[in-house]
C-alpha cells in the first residue's frame, strides 16, 4: 500500500474520532451538535472504507442502514423525543459500523443514555451544577434535555476496536 494511502486511511480515522469527541463536548456544553461534525464523520468513512477494500454492496448497506436509523430518528425528533443534532449525529455514526457489530453498538449507546439521563437528573438536584451547566433543571421539570451526543460518542469509543474498516497496524495494537 503506498504511503499516501496509509496515511490518508489513518487521517480518516482521526477524524473521525476527533469529529465525535467534539460532538460529545459540544452537546454537553450546549446542547446542539453542528451539522458539519456529522457531514465530517460520514466524509471520513468514505477513504476507510475503500482503502479498506470494503464492497461497494456492503458500503450500500452500510449507508442504507445509517439511513434507516436516521428516519427513524426523525420520526422521535418529529415527537420530541429526541434532538435533530443527535439524530443526525448519531446515523453518521453508524456509517462506521457493520451489521455485525451495530445492534451491539446501539444497545451500548441505550444504556449509556439512561445512566446518563440518572446521573442528569440527579445533578440537577444540585445549585452548584446547575450554575455550571445553564441548561440542567432543577429536577422539578419532566422536560429536562438530555445531551445524548455523550452516550453516542461513548460507545464509538468503547468499541473502536470493532469497526471495519480500520487500518490492520491500528487492529494489531487494539488487540
Amino acid at each position: 500500500m503506498a504511503q499516501i494511502t496509509i496515511v490518508l486511511h489513518y487521517l480518516s480515522i482521526v477524524v473521525f474520532c476527533l469529529a465525535t469527541l467534539h460532538a460529545a463536548i459540544s452537546d454537553a456544553r450546549t446542547l446542539e451538535i453542528a451539522n458539519g461534525v456529522s457531514i465530517a464523520i460520514v466524509l471520513a468513512f468514505l477513504p476507510a472504507a475503500i482503502i479498506t477494500g470494503l464492497p461497494m454492496t456492503a458500503l450500500a448497506l452500510h449507508f442504507g442502514i445509517a439511513g434507516l436509523i436516521f428516519a427513524g430518528g426523525v420520526l422521535l425528533y418529529a415527537n420530541g423525543l429526541a434532538g435533530g443534532g443527535d439524530v443526525k449525529f448519531l446515523a453518521a455514526v453508524c456509517v462506521w459500523w457493520d451489521t455485525g457489530n451495530l445492534g451491539k453498538y446501539l444497545v451500548l449507546v441505550a444504556l449509556l443514555g439512561g445512566v446518563l439521563g440518572i446521573c442528569i437528573i440527579l445533578a440537577g438536584r444540585f445549585e452548584g451544577i446547575r450554575r455550571i451547566v445553564p441548561w440542567l433543571s432543577s429536577g422539578k421539570s419532566m422536560k429536562q434535555p438530555i445531551p445524548y451526543g455523550i452516550a453516542i460518542a461513548g460507545a464509538v469509543f468503547l468499541m473502536f476496536n470493532t469497526l471495519p474498516v480500520l487500518p490492520a497496524g491500528l487492529v494489531d495494537f487494539l488487540k
